[in-house]
């Protein structure tokens, strides 16, 4: 995807084998925690394969975090390479805000959401037919009037 400049940031679930992967970080944050009497968090930034579905190695950020008592580990994957964001960062400012901006846009009025939940939605009137050749106006048929 990088030929593209496309780059992505997904969340990925959880298993023993990713799990196995953050022992140590996950141990260290039980600690902490129990230590502390607060959530404690570490992060862990390693390249990752399935053993079938994906075609190469990409970057996985784990969050391993102990809060309420009880292991809280989290994994995202990205296309954005190790030297750009670190795993902090990436993790709780770039895919934390994407889950707030839903949120957010969750909690908006909506005149009809179906079942998508998008700003367009929210924010711009209803599209019109379009006629075959045009829109109205003279202006040639796109596919998005």
């Amino acid at each position: 995807m990088r030929e593209q400049y496309v780059d992505f940031l997904f969340g990925l679930a959880k298993n023993a084998r990713l799990n196995a992967e953050i022992e140590t970080e996950l141990a260290a944050a039980q600690e902490q925690s129990q230590r502390t009497g607060k959530p404690a968090r570490r992060f862990k930034d390693f390249t990752w394969r399935t053993r079938k579905s994906w075609s190469c190695e990409r970057r996985v950020v784990a969050k391993a975090e102990w809060t309420g008592g009880e292991a809280n580990p989290r994994f995202v994957v990205t296309s954005l390479a190790s030297e750009e964001p670190e795993a902090r960062h990436l993790y709780e400012k770039l895919y934390c805000a994407r889950g707030e901006m839903e949120n957010r846009i969750k909690s908006l009025p909506s005149r009809k959401r179906g079942n998508a939940s998008s700003i367009f939605m929210l924010t711009a009137p209803p599209p019109t037919r379009c006629a075959p050749t045009n829109c109205g106006c003279g202006s040639p048929r796109w596919p998005m009037c």
